[in-house]
């Protein structure tokens, strides 16, 4: 509920949690406990080997066109390790995926990297608040001095059966989330030339695929391997966009990213610091933590900055006849 509720309604779901745990006799962890079972967590977190992740089946693809696979810079920490862990369970169930959590948890780290893993071709879409159907369905190019409307990342995802990540999906108008819904759900989305995606009646059969294919030039059959990953801002303040697990959520696996555990961040911060004395390091997170309590402040604040090169001085610009 930290994650997927308002600020405003998150203090009453804690306590009718809380009261309903008590009222079925179920013991509430004490902070100390909770914290004892993280650090254990930590220690014990997943990796890949043999085929598998952790306890999950790690099943690779075969990748057409290997510039699709994403290989993102990736610091294997335990929260993020986990993480893969349970989105690895629900891909494999054949869920769409669906990540909410602050700006600058790792979401498309995570998102990356689980391509990775899986050797998954990926589509990548990110929307905002003047996203349109249309826009979500045809990409405008110049070809020869003529403007050409080809397909979208939704639909080249949907007919060679890719991974589309769509990013800042809280940010879009209604009507386009409604179509993602629509998509995943009904199995049908109308484009705007007159085409029409229709999921296949049979996930195992080519030759059944094919048919349905000659049935009607018009209707393009979803290609069985065509999976979402959508990315999103809790709802509320600070970000004010539209509530997208109250609209979709019953429709996608949904897992929240929240920060990451005192111990998996100070082991991402060694490896970005090795130099750097690890008390320092535990007091920066410290330091951040407390300032979450008051703005969710990015994970990729703590990190530091690609140069270390001082900015000039407003003398030195004078001098140099800036």
């Amino acid at each position: 509920y930290q994650d997927f509720l308002p600020s405003a309604k998150r203090g009453l779901a804690r306590r009718v949690l809380r009261d309903s745990l008590c009222a079925a006799g179920v013991s509430v962890e004490r902070p100390e406990a909770s914290r004892g079972a993280a650090s254990a967590r930590s220690l014990a977190a997943p990796r890949e080997a043999n085929g598998v992740f952790g306890d999950a089946p790690l099943i690779k693809r075969d990748a057409a066109r290997e510039d699709l696979v994403p290989a993102p810079p990736f610091v294997e920490i335990a929260a993020h390790q986990w993480a893969l862990r349970d989105m690895l369970i629900d891909w494999n169930a054949g869920r769409h995926l669906l990540l909410i959590g602050n700006q600058g948890v790792g979401k498309n780290k995570l998102a990356d990297r689980f391509l990775m893993l899986l050797d998954a071709e990926r589509e990548y879409v990110q929307l905002h608040r003047d996203t349109s159907v249309q826009a979500l369905t045809a990409a405008p190019s110049l070809k020869d001095g003529v403007v050409v409307w080809d397909d979208a990342p939704l639909v080249r995802a949907a007919i060679y059966g890719r991974a589309l990540v769509v990013d800042e999906a809280d940010k879009a108008p209604l009507e386009v989330v409604c179509v993602l819904k629509a998509l995943v759900d009904d199995g049908e989305l109308e484009l705007a030339d007159g085409r029409r995606l229709v999921r296949a009646s049979s996930d195992d059969d080519d030759a059944r695929l094919a048919d349905d294919l000659g049935r009607s030039s018009l209707e393009i059959p979803i290609h069985p391997n065509f999976r979402l990953i959508v990315l999103a801002n809790r709802p509320g303040w600070p970000f004010l966009g539209n509530d997208f697990y109250r609209e979709c959520g019953d429709v996608f696996a949904c897992r929240a990213v929240a920060n990451a555990d005192e111990a998996s961040e100070v082991q991402m911060l060694r490896r970005y610091g090795p130099s750097v004395p690890p008390r320092r390091l535990v007091r920066l997170t410290h330091a951040f933590k407390k300032l979450r309590r008051w703005y969710p402040s990015p994970r990729r604040n703590v990190l530091p900055r690609e140069t270390s090169r001082p900015r000039p001085r407003r003398r030195d610009l004078h001098r140099r006849g800036r």
